[in-house]
């Protein structure tokens, strides 16, 4: 999976209070589609622009996701920058590679009383994009290290 875009589009629409209303559709032909993994990316952006949603799914265009077993590994760059019980990480994608389902998780034992949370978790980057996030701790700052489902493990101290 290189991150091309097969297909782009925008549509305003009008949110309702209905909990489960349809608001747009998309659709696109799965010939034009050459991998055997791809995504659909949606945002969510207020009148202003401002983006206040987002989500990305994962589709398979043969029978399964069988083809997630034959990845190629991605290499992901850490950015680590310390602040008063919080680390603000950046993670990004320089590889042409997608980086599937990248993790973060505590570096080490698991403690009851001292662990780590984070604003993002098992996020998927198309090549050159970059995830900015936080680490909060419960008390010390603890390791812990990031890893995916083709990305190898790097801990962060």
């Amino acid at each position: 999976m290189d991150g091309a875009v097969v297909e782009q589009g925008e549509s305003p629409v009008h949110l309702t209070h209905e909990p489960s209303s349809s608001v747009t559709s998309a659709s696109c032909s799965l010939v034009e589609i050459k991998s055997p993994l791809f995504f659909l990316t949606v945002r969510l952006s207020n009148a202003s622009g401002q983006q206040v949603g987002y989500n990305r799914y994962l589709f398979a265009s043969g029978e399964n996701m069988a083809a997630i077993f034959e990845l190629q590994k991605a290499v992901v760059e850490i950015k680590k920058e310390q602040q008063i019980g919080e680390d603000w990480v950046s993670v990004h994608n320089p590889s042409d590679r997608t980086a599937f389902f990248i993790w973060l998780e505590r570096d080490g034992e698991p403690s009851e009383h001292e662990f780590a949370s984070f604003t993002e978790n098992y996020f998927c980057l198309l090549p050159g994009e970059t995830q900015e996030l936080e680490v909060h701790f419960s008390g010390p700052r603890i390791p812990y290290r990031v890893g995916g489902w083709n990305v190898e493990n790097k801990s962060i101290r």
